[in-house]
């Protein structure tokens, strides 16, 4: 396949084709809640949105396909998979089938389509990262993609926080953000004081309690928060490198923009993993033999220094914003109240983990198999949200407890080989990694991990951080050609 087609892959996830789904199974059969009821002796009230039992988005479809026509006409393709780090990410999806087979939820039909995604994602990861080390010119291609939809969304979220609403671009996959509508939309609670200044650009927030936290073109700001992690440090690597010859003051205004947008998210998750990011990427750029950083400041001091300042001044106008959605860490009465809900679900993630220490409760089936032990803590104020719902759609604020509970020991210990080998061959030719921005957007997304699910739960989550992966494992196999030619001239 033309690696050129792989640039229309990657985008199909930014543009509209990501909201298009394929709904398989559209009913709940009743015979498979009865007999999973038997099974794990506990009796199960289902939520209404839980109505779809299989859903593929188009790009998983795109890239299924693609995977089976290479494995059908490309020798070696197979043998492929099997190098590192694929490998450990095709053995992680066995153990999560494995996960499945062994869970009373082997009966349902979602939790083979969680692999089915599982398997489309690394199919992505080997393809992408492939190409990327291949051919320079689609490596260019992806890095000025990046930037330019890193800039548009930037855009169209701080259009979002100023008129608090969304600002038409449906066309594009923006949620109808109607604060005064939408209960569920992301917000969060401000003064007289704040609401007056979003009132010059807002009429509607003179009689609302609440702001908008941006959300782009993209299902909630978390997930926004982390693209602009992805698009900033490619940005600011770019710059560091020139990688686009003579766009030096384009990619320092575009940086700008998208951390502003990345603010304008109130994602506490985003904007640690941004910092984490950030100083990695300096730390491996001061480590690579063929770049001075003090070289870098003295030809560009004057924009360094206003650009400082700049970032400075809007963190400072920001400080009253993050300090009414409660901080870097929750300090309000509500915040803490969710607090409490979300240790419940690490509570369970535990407690799954223990019961089933090897090979977990099945993977994708957090949803269903903390219902067991939601049971001694039931209309509890933690679970107030969800008074009458044995069965929700929660999961905890941590990706590897999660997946140790759904696909225990063996599968989270597989997971993370799969990352630790990408930092690992990362660290070795480090002096040879001109694209550090990838593996650095990666380490942030590996913070943000810990925090938040989105990076594994999410559609759009998902694939900007197997694609960040992707991307920084094509990277450390162009450092090596670098490393190796090196070596041997």
């Amino acid at each position: 396949m033309p690696y050129r087609a792989w640039l229309l892959v990657l985008l199909l996830c930014f543009i509209p084709l990501k909201e298009v789904t394929l709904s398989i199974f559209p009913s709940f059969f009743s015979w498979q809640k009865s007999i999973f009821e038997q099974l794990i002796n506990f009796p199960l009230c289902i939520p209404n949105f839980i109505g779809y039992q299989g859903v593929l988005h188009v790009t998983e479809i795109a890239l299924l396909l693609t995977g089976l026509y290479l494995t059908l006409k490309k020798t070696g393709y197979v043998k492929n998979l099997t190098k590192q780090p694929t490998l450990f990410l095709v053995l992680f999806a066995a153990v999560a089938i494995l996960s499945i087979a062994l869970s009373p939820c082997k009966l349902f039909f979602f939790p083979y389509f969680t692999v089915i995604s599982l398997l489309a994602l690394t199919v992505a990861f080997d393809q992408i990262s492939t190409h990327f080390n291949a051919y320079k010119t689609f490596a260019l291609f992806v890095v000025a993609t990046l930037i330019i939809l890193g800039t548009f969304e930037a855009g169209v979220c701080i259009l979002q926080f100023l008129y608090q609403k969304s600002v038409g671009l449906r066309v594009f996959g923006e949620q109808k953000l109607y604060v005064d509508k939408d209960f569920a939309i992301a917000t969060f609670p401000i003064n007289q004081a704040l609401r007056s200044f979003l009132a010059l650009f807002s009429p509607v927030l003179e009689t609302r309690m609440a702001v908008l936290r941006s959300y782009g073109t993209m299902n909630h700001p978390n997930i926004i928060a982390g693209f602009l992690l992805l698009t900033s440090i490619t940005t600011l690597n770019a710059y560091i490198t020139n990688a686009l010859k003579g766009k030096r003051p384009a990619l320092i205004a575009s940086f700008f923009l998208q951390v502003l947008g990345l603010l304008f998210t109130f994602s506490r998750g985003g904007l640690i993993g941004f910092i984490v990011a950030t100083i990695a990427l300096l730390f491996l750029t001061i480590n690579r033999s063929s770049f001075s950083i003090k070289q870098l400041f003295m030809q560009h001091k004057k924009v360094v220094f206003s650009f400082s300042l700049a970032l400075i001044a809007m963190n400072i106008a920001l400080v009253p914003f993050y300090k009414a959605r409660a901080g870097l860490v929750h300090q309000t009465a509500f915040t803490k109240e969710v607090d409490s809900y979300r240790l419940l679900f690490i509570k369970q993630a535990w407690l799954a983990t223990a019961n089933k220490p090897l090979l977990g409760n099945g993977y994708g089936c957090f949803t269903f198999f903390p219902a067991p032990y939601l049971a001694h803590v039931k209309n509890t104020p933690a679970t107030a949200m969800y008074p009458d719902f044995s069965v929700t759609r929660d999961r905890p604020h941590n990706v590897f407890l999660m997946i140790s509970g759904e696909t225990g020991l063996i599968g989270l210990l597989l997971f993370l080989t799969f990352f630790s080998t990408i930092f690992y061959h990362s660290w070795k030719v480090r002096k040879f990694l001109n694209d550090a921005g990838f593996v650095s957007a990666l380490l942030g997304f590996m913070f943000i991990s810990m925090i938040d699910i989105y990076p594994l739960s999410d559609f759009e989550g998902k694939m900007c951080f197997f694609v960040c992966a992707a991307l920084s494992w094509g990277a450390v196999l162009k450092a090596k050609k670098c490393m190796a030619s090196e070596q041997s001239a």
